[in-house]
């Protein structure tokens, strides 16, 4: 039996491990509303928050090998709400996460793993549906409503 997702149900996803330092590409930069030294431009603090956050991807970047397809970069990561339902109990849950924007679908049902924190250590979830954070992101995941997701609880 499907339930539909109330505030209630809202708050009852785990906390997701934070992988990604990016900012939302639509948000404004942290200290926007930190005054601007003098001598200084709006455009020239924007521009220094800009190479710092190029810095952060760069060291986050990451190369993921996949068995069809060979490496594949991940280049920067989308932040979504994942809608699943437990495979047993037919709760439904939803978890705050970041996705890879570049990624096959095995290497997204294998990198979910460690970004979902669940317990007890091993649980069957079903794929429902992903809410976007934001309606101009195009992401397709290529992945089924009702696929069976097995979750593990992150062991470092």
């Amino acid at each position: 039996m499907e339930r539909s997702l109330g505030a209630q149900e809202r708050g009852r996803g785990t906390s997701i491990l934070p992988i990604s330092c990016l900012p939302h590409p639509k948000l404004p930069p942290p200290a926007a509303s930190l005054p601007l030294p003098p001598n200084s431009t709006q455009n020239d603090k924007f521009q220094d928050e800009e190479e710092s956050n190029c810095e952060k991807m760069s060291s986050s970047t990451s190369t993921y090998f996949d068995d069809d397809e060979g490496p594949r970069e991940i280049s920067g990561f989308v932040s979504l709400e994942l809608i699943l339902q437990h495979a047993h109990y037919g709760t439904a849950s939803v978890f705050r996460v970041e996705f890879p924007l570049v990624s096959s679908i095995k290497l997204l049902k294998k990198d979910m793993e460690p970004r979902i924190k669940v317990k007890p250590e091993f649980q069957e979830w079903f794929y429902k549906g992903i809410l976007l954070k934001d309606d101009d992101t195009m992401l397709s995941l290529k992945v089924k409503v009702d696929d069976k997701i097995v979750v593990k609880e992150r062991t470092s």
